[in-house]
């Protein structure tokens, strides 16, 4: 079927304008042949809806996204990214967080918490195990908690009366804070030899102060003012 050529007149800026287009030429073709009678014709029915098995793309859908849930843990973990935020907190700053949740709780376990929490920004910070015998080796490489040393070494004395039966018979427990530790502190001793003698578990209860010389209402507030002043420190702002 021909289509013969004509013209499309259209305003281009405000001027009139033409475009011609060519004669062009349509092709028709019957789908019933035409040497086929009409009533020879049979018309099928509706197509009914194909099915498609999706379990399978479900089943690797769900592998390959929990692939990439698992690829993306690990980097937030080591970048410190969301749900992990909390990783890329210094040491000190850590512990400091932690201890104002268990201000909270005032009793014996808390207390010991709140030790646990400076022995890990303590281990942290080193790169190592800290002892109170490797103060010296601490201070030695990062001398800018040298004004600490005072505190971290009745922190050490403390932490050994919470956690241990220290002492020899008869000697009186004068405290947790402002006693000097032995020289080789018994928990590094543990540490280096299995073999040695463990000592005895005592109860916390007794052995924090009602208060420090800190200002603070108790061990936990001297404990927090510990992680506050090494968090200033390791931030610079000391």
């Amino acid at each position: 079927m021909p289509i013969p050529e004509f013209k499309l007149h259209f305003m281009a800026s405000g001027r009139p304008a033409a475009l011609v287009v060519p004669a062009w030429e349509i092709k028709l073709a019957a789908l019933i042949p035409a040497v086929q009678a009409d009533a020879d014709v049979t018309l099928r029915g509706p197509m009914p809806v194909l099915s498609y098995p999706l379990a399978a793309e479900l089943r690797a859908f769900a592998l390959s996204l929990s692939s990439l849930l698992l690829v993306y843990l690990s980097a937030a973990w080591q970048l410190a990214l969301p749900p992990f935020r909390w990783r890329s907190r210094l040491p000190y700053e850590q512990a400091w967080h932690e201890l104002n949740k268990l201000t909270r709780r005032e009793n014996a376990a808390a207390e010991q918490a709140a030790l646990k929490l400076i022995h890990k920004a303590l281990n942290r910070s080193a790169g190592y195990t800290m002892f109170a015998d490797r103060l010296d080796r601490y201070l030695g490489e990062q001398p800018q908690f040298e004004p600490l040393r005072g505190r971290f070494q009745q922190f050490f004395d403390g932490s050994w009366r919470v956690f241990f039966e220290i002492g020899t018979p008869g000697q009186k427990d004068v405290g947790w804070v402002g006693v000097s530790s032995p020289t080789q502190h018994p928990a590094a001793k543990l540490d280096r030899d299995q073999s040695a003698t463990q000592p005895t578990r005592r109860s916390a209860g007794n052995s924090l102060p009602a208060s420090t010389d800190d200002g603070g209402d108790n061990s936990l507030n001297w404990l927090m003012a510990l992680a506050q002043a090494a968090m200033a420190i390791e931030r610079g702002k000391a």
